[in-house]
C-alpha cells in the first residue's frame, strides 16, 4: 500500500521555520503527488533539514517507482479476460501515463541545500551477491522505513516490508528471510506489534538488526529497561564511540550519527542480560547493543539518515552476516579486532623500564588500542602501572596526549566576524589532595567577564564528597552535557565548558582500571593537554616541580606544532602559557605560600620564577580558609562574592564542616584571574590584572555573565 500521513504547511517562498511535515503520497487522477518535509525547530540548520527532506523524498520515490514497475509487469502479463474478472478491473483498464512520477531534479530549489549523494559512502565493501539476501523488514509506521528500504536495495538485497499490525508471524516465516530488520517508529517498544514476536522467533536463526524503536524492543525483550534518557534529540547529530565490531567493523572510531529519540536503554539493567553495549553517544547514552551469542544487533541512531556517516557501511556489515550465531560461517571475523598494539606495548613496558623514551611509538600503539576499546582490563592495569609518572619523558606524554585527542569529539572553533577566536583555559592536573575551592573555574568566569574568551576544560569529581569543575558549575545552575553548543556559548557569553567525559568518550574504557588502581596515573597528566579547543593561552597547575619541568617542555613543543599546523596571521597574538605549582602543594597559585611559575611563549620556555601574593598586592591567607566545603558551600560563597547588587539574598548557610572564608576565597580568585589576564594579554602586570578582576566583580559583570551562561545552557 501507499504510505500516508499528515503534512504541515510548507510555503513556496522557502520559509521552513515552522514546518512540521510527514513524508506522504497523495494519489489523485492517477497521479502520485509526493510531499516531504522535516521538523524545523529554533536551532535547526535549514540546509541540513532540507537535505534530509530530499533524502526522505528519494526513499518515497524509490518505493513508489518499485510499486509502479511491479504493477506494469502484472498488467503486461494479464490477458484482457483476466483484467475484467479481477476486482481491480477498473484500475487495470486505465491507461497509466508513461511518466507518472516526478524526479528529484524537478523539485524547487527552496533553499541552498548541499548536494544529496546517491549514498553516504563513496565505496561499499561488498554486498549481497546476486540478490541472495532476502530481508524481511517490519515497518513500525516510520517514514525512515523508506530510506532503510532504499539503502538495502542499493546493497542488492531483496526486501519485503510488512506493517507491524497488518501481517502475521506466519507470513514472515513463509518469506524465509535471510535477514530481519526492525524499523524505527514512534512510541514505546512494548507497542511495536509484530516487531516483538519477530525478534523472538528469528533471533538465533538469522541475523536481526533493530533500528531506534527496533533496538529498544531488543533491549526490553532481553530483560533490560527502556526509559527517558534525559535528552530529547530529534534530528540532531551526536558523535558515536563504538567497539569496532559487528555492524561497526572497519568504521572510524568516532563518527556522527542522527538521533530521533527521547527514550534509551538503562545500562544498569543490562548487566544480567545477554546483551553487551557496543556504542555510546558523547554524553554516555547507550547507542548500540549486541547479543553475546546470537547475530542480533541494535542501534539507537539512524544509519539511514543523510546526516549519519558510514550508514551504508553499517548496513552492508549486517548483510554480510550469515546464520543465527556469531560462530557460524565467517561471522566471527566481524568480531575480531586486532590488539597487537597493546601486546607490543606491554612487552616494551615490562622489559625496558629504564629506557621507555626509546619506545614512544610502541607506547602510543598501546594507547590507541586502549582508546579503541581493544584492550582488556588486565592489560590496561599493566599499562597504567608500567608507566609511572617519574619514569615518563616529555615525548611519551605528548604521544599519549595526541592519541587521546585523536579519539576526542571534534571541536568547532568559535568565531566572530569570520575570524577564529583565541581562547584561554585555566586548568589543573588535580589530585593534590588538599580539596581547595574551585578557583580555576571561578577565575575562568572572571576572565570571561573581563573580555577573555574562555574554553574551560574540566570534569566531574571522581569522589562523591568532592567537588570538580562540573559539580561546581552545576551547583551554580548550569546544565551541562550539550557539547555541540559550547562554541556558541563562547561566542555569546565569553565562556564555554568542555565537559571531558563528553569530549573524550573513549576514556570510559580505562575508567574501571584507574578506579581499581586507586593512585594517580599518566591519565591525570593528560587532561590539561587534551583540551579539544587547542587554547592559545593556558594557565596549567601541576602537582610537583618535576611535572612542572615536564609540562614546560610539552607546552613549548605543542606551541611550535600548532604554529606549523595553523600559522598565525599578521597581528595575531603569540601563544603563551604558564605552569604553576605552589610550595604548599597546590596545583594553582597559592594564597598562602610562594608559587613556582614556568613561562612558555612562542614555543620557547622563557624562564622560571617564584611569585607570592604580595606580587599581586594581596595579603597571605591560611590555606584552610580556601579548602573544604561541598559543592553547595562553594557555589554559595562564590555567589556571595559576585552578587554585589544583592540580586539573590536567599542562600543556604555553609555546612558545619566548611572552613571557607569569603575574603580568602576572593583573593584566591583574584590572584589566579590576574595571572590568566596577563597570559592572555588583557593585563600587563599582575596588579593590573587584580584591578581588572576586582572591577569585573564589583560592577556585577561576573554575575551577569554567569546568568547569561546558565541561561544559554538551558
Amino acid at each position: 500500500g501507499v504510505y500516508s500521513g499528515g503534512v504541515g504547511y510548507v510555503s513556496f517562498n522557502g520559509v521552513l521555520d515552522s514546518c512540521i511535515a510527514i513524508r506522504t503520497v497523495v494519489i489523485k487522477d492517477q497521479v502520485a503527488y509526493m510531499q516531504a518535509g522535516a521538523g524545523i525547530v529554533l536551532d535547526s540548520n535549514r540546509d541540513s533539514e532540507y537535505a534530509e527532506t530530499i533524502q526522505k523524498l528519494g526513499g518515497v520515490l524509490s518505493a513508489v517507482e518499485s510499486a509502479e514497475r511491479k504493477l506494469r509487469r502484472r498488467m503486461a502479463a494479464s490477458t484482457p479476460t483476466q483484467r475484467t474478472t479481477h476486482n481491480e478491473a477498473s484500475l487495470y483498464s486505465v491507461k497509466m501515463p508513461r511518466n507518472s512520477i516526478s524526479h528529484l531534479n524537478d523539485l524547487p530549489d527552496m533553499v541552498s541545500a548541499p548536494p544529496v549523494p546517491s549514498s553516504n559512502n563513496t565505496e561499499i565493501r561488498g554486498s549481497c551477491p546476486d540478490a541472495k539476501c532476502k530481508v524481511l523488514m517490519i515497518d513500525n509506521y516510520d517514514s525512515f522505513t523508506y530510506n532503510l528500504y532504499e539503502y538495502l536495495c542499493k546493497l542488492k538485497a531483496n526486501v519485503l516490508v510488512l506493517r507491524n499490525d497488518q501481517a502475521t508471524l506466519e507470513e514472515c516465516i513463509q518469506f524465509h528471510p535471510t535477514h530481519v530488520v526492525i524499523s524505527p517508529g514512534p512510541g514505546h517498544p512494548r507497542s511495536a506489534g509484530l516487531s516483538n514476536p519477530a525478534i523472538q522467533h528469528f533471533s538465533g536463526k538469522v541475523p536481526v538488526l533493530g533500528v531506534c524503536l527496533g533496538h529498544q524492543a531488543m533491549v526490553e525483550l532481553a530483560g533490560g529497561v527502556v526509559s527517558g534518557s534525559g535528552e530529547i534529540r530529534h534530528g540532531k547529530t551526536s558523535v558515536m564511540h563504538h567497539d569496532g565490531k559487528g555492524v561497526f567493523h572497519g568504521l572510524p572510531h568516532l563518527f556522527k550519527a542522527t538521533r530521533y529519540h527521547s527514550l534509551a536503554a538503562e545500562e544498569a539493567t543490562l548487566a544480567n542480560t545477554d546483551l553487551a553495549v557496543t556504542c555510546y553517544s558523547e554524553t554516555g547514552i547507550i547507542m548500540g547493543v549486541r547479543h553475546k551469542e546470537k547475530t542480533m544487533e541494535g542501534v539507537q541512531f539512524h544509519p539511514e539518515s543523510i546526516l549519519t556517516e558510514h550508514g551504508l557501511d553499517m548496513l552492508n556489515n549486517f548483510l554480510l552476516l550469515q546464520g543465527g550465531t556469531w560462530q557460524e560461517g565467517s561471522n566471527s571475523s566481524l568480531l575480531h579486532v586486532s590488539a597487537e598494539g597493546i601486546h607490543r606495548c606491554l612487552q616494551v613496558v615490562d622489559s625496558n623500564q629504564d629506557a621507555l623514551h626509546r619506545f614512544v611509538d610502541d607506547i602510543r600503539s598501546g594507547m590507541r588500542d586502549i582508546m579503541a576499546g581493544r584492550a582488556s582490563q588486565d592489560q590496561m592495569k599493566r599499562f597504567l602501572v608500567g608507566l609511572p609518572v617519574p619514569a615518563l619523558s616529555a615525548d611519551i606524554v605528548l604521544a599519549l596526549a595526541k592519541e587521546m585527542l585523536e579519539f576526542s569529539v571534534e571541536w568547532v572553533a568559535p568565531a566572530k566576524a569570520g575570524e577564529r577566536l583565541d581562547v584561554i583555559d585555566i586548568v589543573g592536573t588535580g589530585g593534590d589532595g588538599l580539596d581547595t575551592f574551585n578557583v580555576s573555574t571561578a577565575a575562568a568566569l572572571v576572565v570571561a567577564a573581563c573580555g577573555g574568551h574562555v574554553a574551560k576544560h574540566g570534569n566531574r569529581s571522581s569522589s562523591a564528597d568532592k567537588c570538580g569543575s562540573t559539580d561546581f558549575l552545576e551547583a551554580l545552575g548550569a546544565r551541562l552535557g550539550d557539547g555541540a553548543n559550547v562554541s556558541r556559548h563562547v561566542e555569546q557569553a565569553g565562556f564555554g565548558y568542555l565537559f571531558a567525559r563528553e569530549f573524550h568518550p573513549a576514556v570510559r574504557h580505562v575508567a574501571p582500571a584507574r578506579r581499581e588502581i586507586g593512585t594517580r596515573t599518566v591519565f591525570n597528566l593528560l587532561g590539561p593537554l587534551t583540551n579539544p579547543s587547542r587554547p592559545t593561552f593556558q594557565v596549567i597547575g601541576v602537582g610537583s616541580e618535576f611535572i612542572g619541568d615536564l609540562f614546560a617542555q610539552l607546552l613549548a613543543t605543542l606551541q611550535l606544532e600548532s604554529e606549523q599546523v595553523r600559522p598565525r596571521k599578521a597581528g595575531s597574538p603569540v601563544p603563551r602559557a604558564i605552569v604553576v605549582h605552589s610550595q604548599d602543594g597546590l596545583d594553582e597559585i597559592s594564597p598562602s605560600a610562594p608559587t613556582h611559575i614556568w613561562d612558555i611563549e612562542g614555543g620557547k620556555v622563557k624562564g622560571r620564577s617564584i611569585i607570592t601574593p604580595g606580587d599581586f598586592g594581596l595579603p597571605l591567607h591560611p590555606l584552610e580558609h580556601v579548602t573544604g566545603g561541598n559543592k553547595t558551600d562553594r557555589a554559595t560563597i562564590f555567589l556571595d562574592i559576585i552578587d554585589t547588587k544583592g540580586e539573590n539574598k536567599e542562600r543556604p548557610s555553609l555546612s558545619p564542616s566548611a572552613t571557607l572564608q569569603r575574603d580568602a576565597v576572593l583573593d584566591f580568585v583574584l590572584i589566579n584571574s590576574a595571572a590568566a589576564l596577563v597570559v592572555s594579554g588583557i593585563a600587563s602586570t599582575y596588579r593590573e590584572g587584580v584591578d581588572l578582576a576586582r572591577g569585573a566583580i564589583s560592577s556585577g559583570r561576573v554575575m551577569s555573565l554567569l546568568q547569561a551562561y546558565v541561561t544559554l545552557t538551558k
